[in-house]
């Protein structure tokens, strides 16, 4: 009996050395489940096979891990709400201003107009409300937009509204509330501090909070502005909506100057400025009020022109932010005041050449700039500089960019006419071959009045000193 026992525990401990997982097999099956060791005879090339065998194996476990996830279903998902940004067709105050009009949904966003995300949805009613048709929402379909804009403009929506979006421009906030100040951590002037070892000795050093506020401003410039998301997309999707009204209804463009608008345009393109999608958006709205000249006041007061000049400098290369800034300078510069304005500027001059340069082979663009050149050229302050930067350069390749184009060509020699006036810029456009190539102009469209109102001042006999002004 003892000897059995024995037998049985060593065949026990043999299959659970050779083998860990049967160790849980009972004693009578131990024997029969223990493999058979290898001989010594045996060679090293059946270990590395195994080996590799076992290592590619494993590879192509974890590669089918990553070819085929495994994809969880979401059964709560379509069940889920979110009541920060949800869809239009959850939008309750989406449905409240189609169907009940703005009167009503004016009424429901003021009542929580503290609350960001709730101004969000009021907004996005708006946007929709007035977008274009037609949608997947049957009440928007049956919303009219003409009629509902005209409803807001006769019941005065915009001034509120852009009372709240000025609320909103908070670049330097976290807090999810508008306009709350942030306490500093710098002591108050007049309260009374106690002086260290530092101060007290003959060189006075600034405090250790004073060291630490100094280095977080040092570390935030580094940085860049502090930005809120949240309401920045707030001011998006205002300017979605002064845009669309202002695109083609100039009793709008009146309107939005009117309740203040100009101040909050001019004010989220200062905080936004490093924002391409926003800043775009601001100098689009700017084109489009500077295209009306009793405008061009409430523009001048909020310096809008700076926003214009520094979009230009900021993002040469955004073709979309070009096109719309040269039509908001184009539209700017009809007026002098604007002219001199830009001539006081550091830069100057310069960008928009600059922009001639980089822009040579862009037809839109070089006929947009052809025509600010022409605005700014009517000044004689101004002709001199122009001169000095090589302009006569990027009047040559818009006379040559093209010479099919009759627009193009027009707002070339709309740009060449002022500087007939001087002798020496004559004599410098006839070096350069400008002359040349007016005539060429003249030869190509015939039967164009611009081309040949220009052309033909340019190429009269007379000596060159006829005043611009009458040909303006």
């Amino acid at each position: 009996m003892p000897a059995k026992a024995n037998g049985e525990a060593q065949g026990l401990l043999t299959s659970v050395v050779v083998d860990g997982r049967n160790s849980d097999a009972s004693p009578r099956e131990a024997p029969a489940a223990a493999p058979r060791l290898p001989s010594r005879s045996s060679n090293n090339h059946s270990r590395s096979s195994s080996s590799h065998a076992a290592a590619s194996k494993a590879a192509a476990r974890k590669a089918s891990r990553r070819a085929a996830p495994r994809e969880i279903e979401d059964s709560t998902a379509r069940s889920r709400r979110l009541l920060i940004s949800p869809e239009d067709q959850e939008n309750q105050l989406l449905k409240i201003a189609c169907v009940h009009g703005p009167a009503a949904l004016l009424t429901c966003l003021l009542s929580r107009q503290d609350v960001w995300w709730w101004v969000r949805m009021g907004l996005r009613a708006v946007e929709v409300a007035i977008g274009p048709r037609p949608t997947d929402i049957p009440y928007v379909d049956e919303c009219d937009p003409t009629a509902y804009a005209q409803e807001m403009i006769e019941m005065g929506f915009m001034e509120p509204l852009v009372a709240v979006l000025l609320a909103y421009i908070a670049p330097d906030s976290y807090t999810q509330s508008p306009r709350r100040a942030r306490p500093s951590i710098l002591p108050a002037a007049d309260e009374p501090q106690q002086p260290t070892d530092a101060q007290k000795g003959p060189a006075a050093a600034p405090t250790a909070l004073a060291n630490i506020h100094q280095q977080q401003q040092q570390q935030q410039a580094a940085k860049g502005p502090r930005v809120n998301l949240n309401f920045m997309e707030l001011q998006t999707i205002g300017l979605k909506i002064v845009e669309r009204l202002v695109t083609d209804d100039v009793q709008w463009r009146t309107e939005i100057c009117r309740v203040g608008g100009v101040p909050w345009l001019c004010e989220v393109g200062r905080e936004y400025r490093e924002r391409a999608a926003v800043l775009s958006r601001v100098v689009g709205v700017i084109a489009f009020l500077a295209a009306e000249e009793p405008l061009e006041v409430f523009l001048q007061r909020h310096d809008a022109l700076d926003r214009v000049l520094y979009a230009i400098c900021a993002f040469p290369d955004d073709r979309e932010m070009v096109t719309k800034a040269l039509l908001a300078l184009l539209n700017l510069t009809k007026a002098q005041g604007h002219v001199l304005e830009v001539m006081e500027r550091d830069l100057g001059l310069l960008p928009v050449l600059v922009l001639g340069r980089h822009w040579h082979l862009d037809v839109a663009i070089m006929t947009i700039l052809c025509g600010v050149l022409a605005h700014l050229a009517s000044n004689p302050s101004s002709r001199q500089t122009l001169v000095d930067n090589n302009i006569f350069d990027t009047l040559k390749s818009a006379l040559r960019l093209d010479t099919a184009n009759a627009t193009l060509q027009a707002a070339a020699l709309k740009a060449v006419v002022p500087f007939a006036l001087n002798k020496d810029f004559w004599t410098k456009m006839e070096e350069e071959g400008i002359i040349d190539l007016v005539a060429a102009a003249l030869v190509e469209h015939p039967t164009d009045v611009a081309v040949m109102k220009y052309g033909e001042f340019l190429m009269r006999p007379e000596k060159p000193g006829r005043c611009f002004t009458a040909l303006s």
